[in-house]
């Protein structure tokens, strides 16, 4: 995320609930941070420096080892339109700001247990 406040709100959240947490100062390093960690889960800001959560979803998903990641967009551009075009465009799922940290960890939870699912 492009804020340092929200980034913290969510990293604290997340913690406290035991995932462990990485972060990206903006979607190049994202990217790069995805293929060498490859984590279960991304969110990420639609706006951001260097990369766009479009263009990370889009280079996440043309790498055979990033493809499978659930990604979930964050975003101030909250309208019903933005979130109909994220979710077609291939996001896990679609989080409005401002940020409510129990709406994240619920969302995290219930798209790391669909994937933990689909993988059985």
């Amino acid at each position: 995320d492009d804020s340092h406040t929200v980034t913290t709100v969510i990293e604290k959240a997340l913690l406290k609930e035991g995932f462990k947490v990485l972060l990206a100062c903006d979607g190049l390093e994202a990217l790069k941070t995805a293929i060498y960690e490859r984590p279960k889960l991304i969110i990420t800001d639609s706006v951001m420096p260097r990369m766009d959560g479009y263009g990370l979803l889009r280079a996440l998903r043309a790498n055979p080892m990033t493809s499978e990641i659930p990604v979930i967009m964050l975003t101030s551009r909250a309208s019903t339109e933005d979130e109909q075009r994220a979710l077609a465009f291939g996001f896990s799922d679609f989080i409005p700001k401002p940020i409510q940290p129990v709406r994240v960890i619920s969302r995290v939870k219930h798209i790391l247990e669909l994937t933990k699912k689909n993988r059985r």
